[in-house]
């Protein structure tokens, strides 16, 4: 197994278990359980947080979570479905996860709908131009360790690499290549492209938003210039019927995005208007509090998992039990509260506190 650089490895299985644990046998009421921690306290997960239907053959909750990344429910945005009306629009991608995440926050509190019935894989938009329409996929889990990479190379290392643009377009968006620090030690950075950024103001932009995607650089390539870039291998998810082809943003991609929004409030003339990088983003900026609340998630919660070999068969939430309790979390504090930055109240994102 790779080690993780010190900033990223977070207690062990035995820190957490010698703190004042509480032991938990229902899903009732988990979020506010887990958000109401305090650091000296953990939570001991006695029961299934992946549904039971990802079970096969008692198997355990690795394997149960191979199955909910291939075929778990996702969130699909309410988008334009057409050129025409992405270009008519005047939405933008924020207000488009705001009504997907409060839509179930109200049907929550209109005691409609069980926290413990909310397992969400992520959300999910798709491209409505071009010739390429794989549907983007957003795991919950990837926004806050994204937050956290982002925080490590502004304050730790050089930062995000955000090289100039050398080709961009009203219609197509920018071309951007970037590079961020590994997580893991001794790994070199990692080097990548986007396509269809958000960079001008223009009415194409809402379609560029839906269409971006990051692309590979290979190794004897580090020098290329955008127009080198190749495509990514894509995901492949278990549909009922066929295979499906998406594409999966990872946190790497989503600190390279704040690298770029970065850049362009940088390069504002006008520091009270947004960039559009920030205004026509596609990926959620987690809140302070959605950034406290993964803290909790890495460092005061435990699974009882009884296809260990561990005498206390005991370890940390694995990304997609994390995934389904951020998704619970974002339904049950709300879109404003928990899946918007909001400079004023929040801070700044790298001054997030990790450890």
């Amino acid at each position: 197994m790779e080690n993780k650089k010190a900033f990223f490895e977070g207690r062990t299985v035995a820190e957490i278990r010698d703190l004042k644990s509480i032991r938990v046998y229902n899903q009732r009421d988990l979020v506010e359980r887990i958000d109401c921690l305090h650091e000296d306290e953990s939570l001991i997960l006695g029961f299934q947080i992946i549904p039971g239907r990802f079970y096969r053959n008692n198997s355990g909750g690795s394997e149960a979570a191979r199955r909910f990344w291939k075929k778990g429910p996702i969130l699909y945005l309410p988008q334009p479905e057409t050129a025409e009306e992405a270009l008519a629009s005047n939405e933008i991608p924020l207000n488009l996860r705001r009504k997907a995440i409060d839509e179930l926050t109200e049907r929550l509190r209109a005691g409609k709908l069980r926290q413990q019935d909310i397992s969400l894989y992520g959300y999910s938009f798709h491209p409505v131009s071009g010739d390429e329409r794989l549907r983007r996929v957003v795991p919950f889990c990837v926004p806050p360790e994204a937050t956290k990479i982002f925080a490590y190379a502004e304050t730790m290392t050089e930062g995000v690499n955000v090289r100039p643009y050398s080709r961009f377009s009203k219609e197509q968006g920018a071309t951007v290549v970037v590079d961020v620090p590994s997580r893991t030690k001794g790994r070199p950075r990692e080097e990548f492209g986007f396509v269809h950024v958000p960079f001008l103001r223009d009415k194409h932009n809402l379609a560029n938003s839906l269409s971006i995607r990051p692309e590979s650089i290979s190794t004897d390539q580090a020098t290329s210039q955008p127009d080198e870039l190749h495509k990514i291998s894509y995901s492949v998810r278990e549909g009922d019927k066929e295979h499906v082809e998406e594409i999966h943003f990872f946190p790497r991609h989503v600190a390279a995005y704040l690298g770029i929004v970065r850049d362009q409030w940088k390069e504002a003339t006008n520091f009270r208007v947004p960039p559009i990088a920030l205004i026509f983003n596609p990926f959620i900026f987690p809140s302070k509090h959605q950034a406290d609340f993964y803290q909790k998630l890495e460092q005061n919660l435990l699974v009882y998992d009884p296809s260990l070999a561990s005498k206390q068969m005991l370890r940390k939430p694995n990304l997609a039990e994390k995934s389904i309790i951020l998704g619970r979390a974002s339904v049950v504090f709300g879109h404003e509260d928990f899946c918007f930055w909001d400079s004023t109240r929040d801070g700044k994102i790298k001054a997030y506190v990790w450890n």
